[in-house]
């Protein structure tokens, strides 16, 4: 990408009044260039220079409180390698693997599920989503979320990962203005199914995106800049998922 400095923050971090502190980078994506700050807001786009844009960076904390953020669990996959089942409502000692998934979610987080109505076992209330078209992916999936979603940055997970909540909301209060912060486990590879994005970052990366139906999370993350996370081997382990029968043997 090229990189373009737009200014220098004043004030304490997480009240910033000046023009936002880091250069952003230039992003191409379908014929539209954008160029994104660190938070992920767009500070220029399509040749207008929009450099003034970007006020205030959120940080870790806003004057000492941690973030806002809203749970994205994504529940509206196909179970194909699971011979079409209904992953999220597979039961494991009485409970769903989506009723798992939300209990590792404080109490006080919006939480919105993209898939089918959850059913009995969700002890808390959840809005609930389909994305557009039906089985269009995760990003398809995280589109129809973000409507729904109010706060500074969202936490995305599978409804498919029984421990994982439990990591996102480690994560979510670990988050310090990135437009991504994206764990990576103990064999290397990034895990943006437990993730957090920066919700103005992740509109405008849509927005560049286009049609969200059929793409990859890999996709998505091209448009912003992201921050690895290294988990170690027990963080690794809150990541297990069920996308085969033998999977779920394992946890049971």
């Amino acid at each position: 990408g090229v990189l373009r400095e737009h200014g220098r923050a004043d004030g304490p971090p997480g009240q910033v009044d000046g023009p936002c502190v880091l250069a952003g980078r230039e992003r191409r994506a379908r014929g539209v260039q954008r160029v994104l700050c660190r938070h992920g807001h767009s500070v220029a786009e399509g040749g207008r220079d929009l450099r003034g844009a970007c006020r205030r960076g959120y940080g870790s904390r806003m004057q000492g409180a941690p973030v806002p953020w809203t749970a994205v669990v994504l529940a509206g996959g196909r179970g194909a390698r699971m011979g079409g089942v209904d992953k999220p409502r597979i039961e494991v000692d009485g409970r769903t693997l989506l009723a798992r998934v939300v209990a590792g979610i404080p109490m006080d987080v919006p939480i919105v599920v993209v898939g089918p109505t959850p059913g009995d076992g969700i002890d808390r209330e959840v809005g609930v989503v389909r994305e557009e078209p039906m089985f269009g992916g995760p990003v398809a999936a995280l589109a129809a979320a973000l409507p729904g979603v109010s706060t500074p940055i969202v936490g995305l997970v599978g409804g498919d990962m029984p421990a994982a909540g439990t990591l996102l909301a480690r994560l979510a209060k670990e988050w310090d203005g990135e437009p991504a912060l994206v764990p990576v486990d103990a064999s290397g590879r990034r895990q943006p199914l437990c993730s957090v994005l920066a919700t103005d970052g992740l509109r405008a990366a849509l927005d560049a995106l286009g049609d969200p139906a059929d793409r990859s999370l890999r996709d998505l993350l091209l448009l912003v800049d992201v921050r690895e996370r290294p988990l170690d081997a027990e963080e690794s382990a809150l990541l297990v998922d069920i996308d085969v029968p033998e999977d779920l043997d394992r946890i049971r």
